[in-house]
């Protein structure tokens, strides 16, 4: 699967590269219309040769950068009836990205997400938003995984942009500590759009909505020092009970709660200035403990 450039002709995407410092590109860039295999590459790219260097940094830079294009113009969208698993020791610092590329869920029924970030997942911390990044998945969007989540994070310091999440269970599970996800979009799922469970996660730029559980569903920062930190969200794009309302509450949240930086809305008005004046004003930190619901 040699190189093809362009990889993605929409500026955003590529631009999210820029901590990785350096970097050439991609070392490898699958093509899905021709058949090529996800799974493969990114099980290709944790490999080291007989002397130990790693196999994945084709281009030397130092990274590990897997792509995903729809075609060999680099063009955006398009969908692909694969799923994929990160679970390898990475050498290298490891990105997976794509064109805002779809992956639909090849067994839908099964408990597997479409996209799932192991536990045992691992590669050298790049600094991204200022916080340690050991894996990141930029660009790619995943649907279909009805038993599951669309999306399923587990382990520390992963990071996770540029995506949207549909007609799974969940949209983004979230399972661990100091993890990031960043200008995501979470809608018409059975369950909740966002699952959130550890200390120090923080969500920037995040939309949920027509999902049959709750917009965000947030717990686990057992200080004020390790809160979950909440930017920019938006539960519920339009007025309560309109066609984007989300079935459970907008918000549910349990232990400690960092409103980073003003506003964070609930069926489009100011949380809390306009609604559930229970929660966090901008850049305060605020212990729940017992379930917090803002509907």
């Amino acid at each position: 699967m040699p190189p093809v450039q362009p990889y993605c002709t929409l500026a955003p995407i590529p631009a999210k590269l820029a901590p990785y410092t350096g970097h050439r590109g991609p070392d490898v860039v699958v093509r899905t219309d021709l058949g090529q295999s996800i799974q493969a590459a990114v099980d290709a790219a944790a490999l080291v040769d007989g002397g130990g260097n790693p196999v994945g940094d084709v281009n030397g830079d130092g990274y590990i950068i897997v792509a995903v294009a729809r075609d060999q113009f680099g063009s955006p969208s398009g969908s692909v009836t694969q799923s994929v698993l990160i679970s390898a020791t990475y050498p290298r610092p490891f990105v997976l990205t794509a064109c805002s590329a779809t992956l639909r869920d090849p067994i839908p029924g099964d408990a597997t997400p479409t996209i799932h970030i192991a536990a045992s997942a691992t590669s050298p911390s790049v600094n991204v938003l200022g916080r340690p990044t050991t894996i990141a998945v930029i660009g790619l969007n995943a649907s279909r995984s009805t038993n599951s989540a669309a999306i399923e994070v587990l382990g520390t310091r992963r990071y996770v942009a540029n995506s949207e999440v549909s007609l799974s269970g969940d949209g983004y599970r979230i399972l661990g500590d100091d993890n990031t996800l960043h200008n995501g979009e979470a809608f018409d799922n059975t369950d909740d759009g966002v699952v959130v469970v550890g200390q120090g996660n923080h969500l920037e730029d995040v939309d949920s909505y027509r999902n049959g559980g709750d917009g965000f569903d947030v717990r686990g920062g057992t200080t004020a020092g390790t809160a979950n930190r909440l930017q920019h969200l938006v539960s519920n794009n339009s007025a309560s009970g309109s066609g984007g309302e989300n079935t459970g509450a907008e918000y549910r949240v349990l232990n400690y709660i960092m409103n980073v930086d003003a506003p964070i809305k609930a069926d489009n008005k100011n949380v809390p200035e306009d609604k559930c004046v229970s929660f966090p004003a901008d850049s305060i930190t605020k212990n729940f403990p017992v379930v917090e619901v803002c509907e």
